[in-house]
């Protein structure tokens, strides 16, 4: 083959042996470059508008997501001129769980109550400690009392009293400050 011959495009003595593989099972090879067309992803553009788009909607969604969970928040503002002052509100008395007891038998129904109400105080002193033990302070006082001895004794008959409160704390009262 001569360097005039024109009839194939390609000169096998000067390409390797891939290309003229490829050359005679018919892809055309060139062998220059031929300046590519920018694609809008080489450029950027796609990626832009892709990134735009998808931030887009993560912020539709968190805000749809959102919305309702936050509506219980929303609180009454007031103004300059008209702020909302709200009262403090009172101190909650500080309640326990209810201690229940049993007394000692006395002669009469008032002697019982009066033993079983200090072994109320016993119980809740060393239950919950000495703030806790005063009934003067307690909620929900319950008694019962009923007769304990089977015969009589000396000509009476003895009680016993049961009785059932929920301890509480007392309140803390005004005084003059020093």
């Amino acid at each position: 083959m001569s360097q005039e011959h024109i009839g194939y495009p390609y000169d096998f003595e000067k390409i390797d042996p891939i290309e003229a593989y490829w050359a005679t099972h018919g892809r055309q090879l060139t062998f220059w470059a031929e300046p590519e067309k920018p694609s809008a992803w080489a450029d950027g553009r796609v990626a832009l508008w892709s990134l735009v788009v998808g931030l887009v909607v993560m912020l539709v969604v968190s805000l749809l997501l959102t919305g309702p969970a936050l509506a219980h928040k929303k609180k009454k503002k007031g103004h300059a001129f008209n702020p909302v002052v709200t009262a403090p509100e009172p101190p909650k008395k500080a309640c326990l769980t209810p201690v229940r007891v049993v007394g000692s038998q006395w002669a009469t129904e008032g002697g019982a109550e009066e033993s079983a109400q200090k072994a109320w105080a016993e119980e809740t002193r060393f239950s919950y400690g000495e703030a806790y033990m005063d009934l003067a302070n307690a909620v929900g006082y319950q008694k019962r009392c009923a007769r304990s001895s089977i015969g009589e004794v000396a000509g009476q008959t003895l009680m016993r009293c049961e009785v059932d409160a929920v301890p509480c704390r007392p309140p803390f009262s005004a005084g003059a400050s020093k």
